[in-house]
Order: C-alpha cells, then structure tokens, then sequence
C-alpha cells in the first residue's frame, strides 16, 4: 500500500489552501472564469489586491507609515533592489552593516558588496564568533547595547540553511539607524513589530504561496525616488507603492493565494493562535531528534529555528539510509540546503498538519529500531 505523501520542503512550500486556490483556477470567486483569465485591471482584481494589503495590516498591524508592495520576483532580487531603490541620486553613499548569521545573510551581503564596488554603498561586517553559525550572531546593536555608525543594519530573521532564528522579538525600538530584515521563512509565525524596522521583505514561497512573488514592507520616508535611473521602473518602490503594485502585470494567482493563506490565517485565530502552534511543532520535532541516538540537533537551543529544524547524522552512513527509509514512508524533501553539507530539516510552516509532524516522530522511532 502507498502511504499518504507527507511532504516538508523548506522552500517552496505548500499551505493549506491548496484547494482554494485550484478552484480560483477553475472558478474565479464565482464568475465561472479561470483567474488566469482575468485581465488585470477588472474590478474583482482591484478589489482582492486591495483585500492583499488590508489582511496584511489587520493581521500584522501594519501601519499607514508602511507601503507594502508585491513583485513579482524572487526575494533575492531585493538583496540589490532595496539598496538601489533607497539611494538617493547625488547623495553621498549609505552606509550598510550586515550582521553575519548564515548561508542567506552572506548571500545578501555579496550583493551589496557588488554595488560598493561601484560607488553605491559603504559596506561593513558584523562578524559571527562561530564560522559554522550554530549559535545566535552579535545582537548587541540591535539592542542599543553598542553604538554602530552605518545607516542602516541589515539582518535574516530565520536562517533555513543553518536552522538558526533570530530573536527579532529583542530589537530596540527607535534605534538610531534603520533595520533591514529579511523576513522570507519565519514570516507570520507569530507577533512581529513592524514599527522597529524601516524596511522588511519576504519570498511568498515559505509557507504563503507559490514561488514568483516577493513582498516588501517599507516605511515610506525611505521608499527613495520615483525618477531614480538606478532601478527599473518596474522595480521601482516609489513607482509600484504609487501603482498599488500594478505598475505592470503582477503575478495575481500568486497575491490571490496570499490572500487565501491572509484570510485561514485570521480565521484560524490570527498571528497569536500560529505562534502557538509554531512552537508546538518545533518543540515536539527537537524532542524527537534529541531522544535520537543517530542524529543530533547542531544549533544552540536558543538560536533553534522554529521553521526549519536542523538537524544531523552521528554516523554519515545513517544519513542516505535515513533519506529512502522516510521516501518509503512517505515523509518527502527532508534533504538539507545543498551548501550545508550533510545535514536534513523540516519545513514546519503555518498550516503544517501535526499528524505530519507526529508521522515523522514515529518515522525516526522505527529508524531508530533498525539495525
């Protein structure tokens, strides 16, 4: 007998409203039209992008000082975008710190190094004490515990290569220069202050929606000039936060999913009821491995992802076995980032079932069992 397909992709990731969303495909909110079909200046269009950005400011409490803009682009693509969009032509060049946590911050940081090189930043390093990064960056700028002289501090909530979260919830307010956080896979797993940070991004694809839509949250005094010949129109922030993300044809099945996923997630008890089942999931899933005798969670307790668990084989040979041992039991895509060697994660987004999560307990209980 097959067993039933338990998959935990750490990216793109299913949601829960998969099946909504097929319908939107085969019946647009009743029309009888595919939503693929729709051109995207009918009304039933313009009312669900404005139904995008009033569920993000309901359930995220997200103010009117924030534009929040939909692109349709991958999140690594705002590694250059939000530094060309925030410059400001013939002003001197904007400092840049980036705090070093993982696989997603250095590759923001290559980036932004790339633009130094032609006058367009300054650039500095926050360095992490551990080259492995299993344990927290430096959080002491972020907690006014040390001065820094950049304009802005950038930062990745969630490292998904490593397994590492930050611990956003101890950022200073009113920090004498503005955050810059890269929100991609911890998004919405609970209570988040947007009022700290002047700008924040995400890729929709952990545990949103379909790959192909980046969503920035920018507060406006820093959203730069319409007219700057650094970026494209189309990836203009002043621009699209002007069009209300219509500059050009947006990617509208993927804003349609968020929406979708915006409106189980306030229906299922909004930011505080996902929190809770957020640390549900993580706290069975690091039991699990730390009751294991062949595998071992490498990251600190306290910097431990509760998004993507990390974790790793004593023995190498125990990891190829236990990658077909879960195929034949159905639990799919447990592989780890290509760059982080031999290691495996989960991919625990809003909406992932426990009994997805228990049949992976059970899986590493039986492979515990085996010779």
């Amino acid at each position: 007998m097959t067993p039933q397909k338990r998959p935990f992709s750490s990216g793109p990731t299913g949601t829960p409203v998969t099946e909504s969303i097929i319908q939107s495909i085969r019946d647009f909110r009743g029309t009888g039209i595919s939503v693929l079909d729709f051109p995207h200046r009918e009304e039933l269009i313009l009312d669900r992008m404005k139904a995008f950005d009033s569920l993000m400011r309901r359930i995220v409490g997200i103010s009117d000082e924030y534009a929040i803009i939909p692109f349709s682009c991958g999140c690594s693509d705002h590694f250059n975008l939000w530094i060309t969009n925030v410059l400001r032509v013939g002003a001197r060049p904007r400092k840049i710190a980036y705090l070093r946590s993982g696989f997603w911050s250095d590759k923001a940081l290559a980036e932004a190094q790339r633009l130094e090189k032609v006058g367009e930043c300054e650039v500095s390093v926050i360095e992490h004490a551990d080259p492995q990064f299993r344990s927290l960056p430096d959080m002491s700028y972020l907690q006014m515990r040390r001065p820094l002289d950049a304009d802005f501090l950038y930062v990745v909530a969630n490292e998904t290569t490593q397994g590492v979260r930050l611990p956003y919830e101890t950022i200073t307010s009113n920090l004498p220069f503005h955050v810059v956080a890269d929100f991609s896979s911890c998004f919405l797993e609970g209570p988040l202050d947007v009022s700290k940070y002047g700008i924040i991004f995400l890729g929709a694809q952990k545990g949103l929606g379909p790959a192909g839509l980046s969503i920035v949250i920018i507060r406006r005094d820093l959203i730069g000039q319409k007219d700057n010949p650094h970026v494209p129109l189309s990836k203009s922030y002043a621009v699209q936060a002007k069009e209300g993300g219509l500059y050009n044809t947006p990617n509208f099945l993927a804003i349609e999913s968020v929406c979708l996923m915006l409106e189980w997630i306030e229906k299922h008890g909004g930011l505080t009821a996902m929190e809770a089942q957020s640390k549900e999931r993580a706290a069975y899933v690091y039991g699990a491995i730390g009751a294991s005798k062949r595998f071992y969670a490498p990251v600190v307790e306290a910097a431990r992802s509760r998004t993507n668990p990390v974790f790793c084989p004593y023995e190498l040979i125990h990891f190829e076995q236990f990658l077909s041992f879960c195929k034949e039991r159905g639990i799919e895509f447990v592989k780890g980032h290509r760059s982080a060697g031999n290691s495996l994660r989960l991919g625990l987004f809003n909406g992932k079932p426990m009994e997805s999560v228990y049949a992976f307990g059970k899986t590493l209980e039986e492979f515990e069992r085996t010779a």
